[in-house]
């Protein structure tokens, strides 16, 4: 449950955390968080395959959101594109600053 690394690429935060589309649990994995881009892959106990990596450039926002409209322990990457990509994981609020860190210095830098 590993990414490959691109030139250059280092991985600043990395945890355990699920997939949601809606409501609704889609799967359990890993998520990474590089100074390039966040990546989704599922556990290798899951039956089904998933992974999906998004640049920072296509991140417009970060925002916390409820699982299940109860549980604060989720949050939302809303993309340029007007896809949205919803995740749950320990200590959101956390993962939203350093991704909205990320996202900053990646824009500075360029």
């Amino acid at each position: 449950m590993k990414i490959e690394l691109l030139d250059n690429e280092k991985i600043i935060k990395e945890g355990m955390a699920t997939r949601y589309s809606g409501n609704r649990l889609l799967w359990t994995g890993a998520l990474y968080l590089t100074n390039q881009r966040i990546s989704f892959v599922t556990h290798p106990l899951n039956f089904q395959r998933y992974s999906i990596t998004v640049p920072l450039e296509q991140i417009s926002t970060v925002e916390l959101v409820y699982n299940y409209r109860i549980f604060p322990h989720g949050f939302r990457l809303n993309l340029h594109t007007g896809e949205n990509l919803h995740f749950s994981g320990w200590n959101r609020k956390l993962w939203i600053k350093t991704i909205r860190q990320a996202i900053t210095k990646k824009s500075t830098a360029a």
